[in-house]
């Protein structure tokens, strides 16, 4: 089944090469270049999933993240944060995600994570 997904990243090439298998798998993908202007494509277009780096200029993911859950049309939509930093070393004092995937990561695991997120079998998708 076809979903929307939503990739807010920086990294333009990460983010393309994320898209290309989630479009491998069916989904239908939106690249956002950073927390502003994924909001504005969350505002436009509520995805089924949002994967967004939590480090970018201008808004970073954490607070693009926050913003998107004080709206009551993004309160549960799945929300996957990754990062080249341990979770742990972030200490994101608002934890708004629901899976975290540190970068680099291999295909395998992205589009596992990707599944259970979709299909709220998550454990920490216990909203």
């Amino acid at each position: 089944m076809s979903k929307s997904i939503l990739i807010v990243d920086d990294e333009l090439d990460l983010a393309d090469v994320v898209g290309a298998a989630l479009e491998d798998e069916g989904h239908r993908v939106t690249v956002a270049a950073n927390g502003s202007e994924g909001l504005q494509r969350f505002q436009e277009q509520r995805p089924d999933l949002i994967i967004c780096d939590l480090m970018m200029p201008f808004m970073d993911g954490a607070t693009m993240c926050r913003q998107i859950r004080s709206d009551p049309a993004g309160a549960d939509v799945p929300i996957m944060a990754m990062s080249v930093m341990d979770e742990n070393a972030l200490k994101v004092e608002c934890v708004v995600y629901d899976a975290y995937l540190r970068k680099p990561f291999r295909r395998a695991v992205l589009l596992e994570a990707v599944s259970a997120l979709l299909n709220r079998t998550c454990p920490r998708l216990g909203r």
